[in-house]
């Protein structure tokens, strides 16, 4: 679901930006309403509705505002009472009495009030697309929302598994009313309390650090302003984001599409811990799953997401081998978001004297230290520790590879290259291992 929200935010920006380049006349036309009136009615209301922009434009420019009540409005006001604080800064009924004094004839008028509902509706379109607002904030932000509240219908189906696997005896099937009522309760609130039901009451110790619950708790709080809020940050919001009080949350394409990443890891790693819970050992096969969701991430982009599911590998990782993968790749995430030295102090202080070779060429990798990876690589591939389909999978070598420097360790090997681009597959076995650790294991 979380990818199709991701795919979903270029679509709303290019399709909102096409809305507000149709002219009003098309989008006027659009209307059902307009398929009962003829051309020559449609021509007609478009006239009268070009003289009352005209004339409600110029009402609006002979009016004059009040400065000082001006610069105490705030947005919050804007979209509290937006009526109330036009009428803070202008005179409200004098705009009026000039807008019924220029409108001209009593003829006008009554041509106005003798509208047919359809008549009415089309003029009010064509009115409102003349001068019409951005609209993609808006959207934005309702993606943006529908995305943070995703999570917790699924965290309410998944408590309501685990009290049900756990106590099958005292429901009398997973559509029990009474447990549907104790799930909800357990669940409604905040990521905190989320995470109170998950870890302290149903003893799902994983999730505590799996999940970055303050940072859930940070949308789940934009999503409230959003949905609640009209937008405008308060002083709740305040405190938590140090957002101004008032200010109207941004929403821009990249922003939202972070916020969808960070859902997506939360997801995943919610469903791997109870999964894991229930069904003790799974971790293992689930630390092995990851790896294609999160090297497609990392190539598309979309580092917070490969960070979360880093946190997921390494969490239920088996050996050595594959936690130091699991780092590698969390690693290769926040290189990607925040740059090499978001790192560096990490990565530097990384011992790797008792892992593999692979990884000391990771270590030098991550530090920027090309030649010496090189250096390392080639022997590596010399004497078969690592294969050329390594080298085409893994995202820790797309940066070398990219800029050539694998051209000749990867020349006699580009059909395998193009399989694993293609099918996502780095190794001959029932399912995929990440990086490093299939040929490393003990």
């Amino acid at each position: 679901m979380t990818d199709g929200l991701w795919e979903l935010v270029p679509v709303v920006v290019t399709a909102s930006e096409a809305h507000a380049q149709r002219p009003a006349a098309e989008v006027a036309d659009s209307l059902p309403a307009a398929r009962t009136l003829p051309s020559s009615r449609r021509s007609r209301l478009r006239e009268l509705g070009d003289t009352l922009s005209s004339i409600t434009t110029t009402a609006v420019e002979h009016q004059p505002v009040d400065e000082i009540a001006l610069e105490d409005i705030t947005a919050a006001d804007l979209i509290a009472d937006p009526f109330g604080a036009v009428a803070r800064v202008t005179d409200f009924p004098a705009y009026q009495a000039e807008v019924l004094s220029r409108l001209g004839p009593a003829d006008f008028l009554a041509e106005l009030a003798g509208m047919t509902p359809e008549e009415g509706s089309y003029l009010v379109a064509y009115v409102m697309a003349k001068d019409r607002l951005p609209r993609t904030p808006f959207l934005l932000r309702a993606v943006f929302a529908a995305a943070v509240g995703i999570v917790e219908p699924l965290l309410t189906r998944l408590v309501q598994l685990v009290l049900y696997e756990t106590a099958p005896g005292s429901y009398t099937s997973l559509a029990d009313p009474e447990l549907d009522q104790t799930a909800r309760g357990m669940c409604y609130g905040s990521p905190a309390r989320w995470r109170e039901a998950l870890v302290e009451n149903l003893g799902i110790t994983a999730l505590a650090d799996l999940v970055d619950w303050e940072g859930l708790g940070l949308l789940w709080e934009a999503r409230n302003v959003i949905a609640h809020r009209g937008g405008v940050a308060d002083a709740r919001y305040h405190q938590l984001a140090d957002a101004e009080i008032g200010s109207v949350l941004a929403s821009e394409p990249s922003g939202v599409r972070a916020a969808i990443d960070q859902i997506g890891a939360a997801r995943f790693a919610i469903v791997a811990g109870v999964w894991d819970h229930l069904t003790p050992g799974m971790g293992a096969d689930i630390a092995e799953s990851v790896c294609i969701p999160l090297w497609h991430s990392l190539r598309a982009g979309r580092w917070r997401q490969a960070h979360g599911l880093a946190r997921v590998e390494e969490a239920f990782a088996q050996n050595s081998v594959a936690i130091a993968t699991a780092k590698v790749n969390g690693w290769l995430a926040l290189d990607q978001g925040r740059g090499p030295d978001a790192i560096r102090t990490e990565v530097q202080a990384w011992d790797v004297t008792a892992l593999p070779a692979p990884f000391q060429a990771a270590r030098h990798l991550l530090l920027r230290q090309d030649d010496e990876a090189l250096r390392v690589l080639r022997q590596l591939v010399s004497d078969g520790t690592m294969n050329v389909g390594q080298l085409a999978s893994w995202p820790l070598f797309d940066r070398i590879r990219q800029a050539g420097l694998l051209d000749d360790l990867l020349s006699a090997g580009q059909l395998a290259f193009i399989a694993v681009r293609v099918l996502g597959r780095a190794f001959q076995r029932s399912g995929p291992r990440c990086g490093a650790s299939r040929r490393l294991r003990g």
